[in-house]
């Protein structure tokens, strides 16, 4: 049977290896991720400057109407420290009849990835101590270590040297 309607391009999603799954670094996979209700040939996907065929691979799971295509790329050197921008084209069913719009270029759940391949930066390094010479400390003394992040960070561990060497 001949197939005269368009494909429908639902549910677009991106995520990365990483956690939390909205940032990537270098040698990270970013996913992008959409629903089609019918079979399609495999569309050209950019992601950043990486594309199809080349360094963004795309494959298919399901069957119609429901099947879920996936694209992957790996973080590289050529990434921006930036929100990572995609493009979904060519998407074209057995009948050759294209979905409209014919390109998609956001996702449907709000969801994002930003590229960060910058280390954090640390600066103002400042310990003290409930001693009365604020800048000692003996076994039962409280010591606190202040510094300042260039970007926000996970709760960092840190460890001090000594006789006994303590993991805060």
């Amino acid at each position: 049977a001949y197939d005269n309607t368009a494909p429908v391009i639902t549910n677009i999603s991106i995520r990365s290896t990483n956690t939390p799954d909205n940032y990537a670094t270098t040698g990270q996979t970013i996913y992008l991720e959409f629903d089609v209700d019918d079979v399609i040939y495999p569309p050209n996907v950019q992601i950043n400057s990486h594309t199809t065929p080349g360094s963004v691979t795309v494959s298919s799971a399901g069957i119609s109407p429901n099947i879920t295509w996936t694209a992957q790329c790996v973080v590289d050197g050529s990434d921006p420290d930036a929100t990572v921008t995609f493009t979904i084209s060519s998407l074209t069913n057995e009948s050759g009849i294209s979905a409209v719009p014919a390109s998609y270029s956001a996702t449907s759940d709000a969801s994002s990835v930003t590229v960060d391949k910058t280390a954090p930066a640390i600066s103002g390094v400042f310990c003290t101590s409930n001693n009365p010479d604020p800048y000692r400390a003996k076994e039962g003394d409280q010591v606190t270590v202040r510094f300042h992040v260039s970007e926000i960070v996970p709760a960092p561990t840190v460890q001090f040297y000594g006789p006994t060497d303590v993991t805060a």
